[in-house]
C-alpha cells in the first residue's frame, strides 16, 4: 500500500510538471507560427464554451468513490455498471450542453470580436464544442481508474495525451492553422478516453481486451 501511494504521488508530480512543460513549449510554437492574435482567438473560443461547465452535472466527480467502494466489496458487476453508466451519461449530458451552448456562444463571440476575427472564432466553435464533449467523457474514463486506486495510470494517460497534443499541433499547425490546433486537442482527449477505458478493463478483467461501453444501468444512475 505504501509503495502504491508513493508511486501515485510521484506520477501526480510528473503530471503537473509535464503539463507545465508541454503547455509552455506548445504556446511558444503557436505564437511562433500563428502569432499572438490567433492564440487570443483560440483562447476566446475556449473561454466562451467553457461557460457550459457551469451546467455540468456529470457523474465523473463521484465515480472514483463508487468504483472504490464496489471494489472493496468485491462487487465486480457493480464496478463495470458504474463506469459504463458514467461514461454514457457524460457523453449524452455534455453533448446536450454543447447543443444548448451553440447559439449563445455563437452570439456571444460577436460581443467581443468583429470582422475577420469573428468569422475565424465562429469557424472554430464546432471544434471547441466537440472538445468540450470529449473532456466530459475523458473525465469519466480517468475517474474510473482513480477509483481502482491507480492514479499513477491516470497520470500516465494524461501525460500521453499532452505529448500527443504537442506533436499533433506541431504537425498540423503549418497546414491547418488554428484548425490544426483544434484537431490536436481533439486527438488528445480521444487518446485519453481510449487509454482510460482500455486500462480500466485491463485492471477489471486482469487481461487485455477491448469493447465499447454498451450498457446504461438505470438503477445505478438513480442511486
Amino acid at each position: 500500500m505504501e509503495l502504491r501511494l508513493r508511486r501515485n504521488a510521484a506520477w501526480a508530480i510528473a503530471e503537473v510538471a509535464a503539463s507545465a512543460i508541454v503547455l509552455f513549449f506548445l504556446y511558444r510554437v503557436i505564437v511562433g507560427q500563428l502569432g499572438v492574435k490567433d492564440l487570443g482567438i483560440w483562447s476566446l473560443v475556449l473561454a466562451t464554451t467553457s461557460l457550459g461547465r457551469l451546467a455540468d452535472l456529470g457523474t465523473a466527480a463521484g465515480l472514483g468513490r463508487f468504483v472504490a467502494i464496489a471494489g472493496a466489496r468485491q462487487e465486480k458487476n457493480k464496478t463495470i455498471a458504474y463506469v459504463e453508466t458514467a461514461i454514457i451519461t457524460n457523453l449524452l449530458l455534455y453533448s446536450a450542453i454543447a447543443l444548448i451552448m451553440w447559439a449563445p456562444a455563437f452570439y456571444a463571440l460577436s460581443l467581443t470580436t468583429s470582422g475577420e476575427v469573428l468569422a475565424t472564432a465562429r469557424a472554430l466553435l464546432p471544434f471547441s464544442l466537440l472538445s468540450f464533449v470529449l473532456i466530459g467523457v475523458s473525465s469519466a474514463s480517468t475517474g474510473a481508474i482513480v477509483g481502482q486506486q491507480r492514479s499513477d495510470q491516470k497520470s500516465m494517460i494524461v501525460i500521453a495525451g499532452l505529448v500527443l497534443q504537442f506533436l499533433a499541433s506541431v504537425a498540423f499547425l503549418p497546414y491547418g492553422g488554428l484548425r490544426g490546433l483544434a484537431w490536436a486537442q481533439i486527438a488528445q482527449y480521444a487518446l485519453v478516453i481510449s487509454l482510460g477505458w482500455t486500462l480500466f478493463l485491463r485492471n477489471y478483467l486482469g487481461s487485455w481486451t477491448f469493447r465499447l461501453p454498451r450498457h446504461w444501468h438505470r438503477e445505478v444512475f438513480e442511486n
